[in-house]
């Protein structure tokens, strides 16, 4: 897993709002139908999961927005997406590629980026988003404080 500060901008995501379990069929289908989207337009290049300060991992309770990451020339969006912006000017970033059966834990990857932002005295939000580009590939940007 590869760690790096990255400028960023701004994160375009069209989704839907979802709080509950994390085992949510409800979540599920959110999550299939941004993969299909993605799969199938112009202007989204991943699947994409804002999750919000009081997700709680450790219970399987998550306040997240799931959808698809859009680039400018997005298109054709469906009907029931709503689209949020996120502005930031840095992220850390750590990206994973390899076999999803050896993907770190969510928990995992927050400790060692902790561990990364701690020695190098930056601050965190308390919201971070979860980018899916292929069953091998994730990238977690965890949004600095300026």
């Amino acid at each position: 897993m590869k760690i790096s500060k990255v400028a960023i901008g701004s994160y375009k995501i069209a989704g839907k709002h979802f709080e509950g379990k994390v085992q949510s069929k409800v979540l599920e289908h959110i999550f299939f139908e941004a993969k299909e989207y993605v799969q199938n337009h112009n202007g989204a290049n991943s699947i994409a999961i804002i999750y919000y300060k009081s997700t709680d991992n450790s219970i399987g309770k998550i306040d997240c927005f799931a959808g698809a990451l859009l680039e400018p020339n997005a298109e054709n969006l469906p009907k029931d997406f709503e689209i949020r912006e996120i502005m930031v000017k840095e992220v850390l970033r750590a990206r994973f590629e390899g076999h999803r059966l050896v993907t770190p834990e969510p928990n995992t990857m927050y400790q060692k980026i902790k561990k990364y932002a701690d020695k190098n005295n930056i601050r965190l939000q308390k919201i971070y988003i979860e980018k899916y580009f292929s069953d091998d590939a994730i990238e977690v940007d965890y949004l600095i404080i300026d």
